[in-house]
């Protein structure tokens, strides 16, 4: 499983699985101020998980609209460790 990390600036809320955080046993974990409230087996509960603490502190869990400038930080809800994998499935036959 890829190294994942979603978190909300300045929230202390993060998403992660395998990160230095948290355990590496393939489960998506919901932190917030460096304790973990729940893990999950797919990142599908792991985000309503991640929402709905966003929803409890009255954070919008939609990111935040920014302005890129150049060398600061990204600003509201952002991946870090990059994009996800993809299966191959196998060939394609044409008929």
């Amino acid at each position: 499983m890829p190294r994942f990390k979603r978190t909300r600036e300045g929230s202390g809320v993060s998403l992660e699985s395998d990160t230095e955080s948290v355990p590496s046993d393939g489960r998506y974990h919901v932190l917030q101020d460096g304790n973990i409230l729940s893990s999950h087996r797919t990142l599908k509960a792991a985000t309503a998980a991640y929402q709905a603490v966003l929803d409890q502190l009255g954070l919008s869990s939609q990111p935040v609209a920014a302005s890129p400038q150049v060398g600061s930080p990204p600003a509201g809800d952002f991946y870090v460790y990059g994009k996800p994998k993809r299966r191959k499935t196998g060939t394609r036959t044409f008929g």
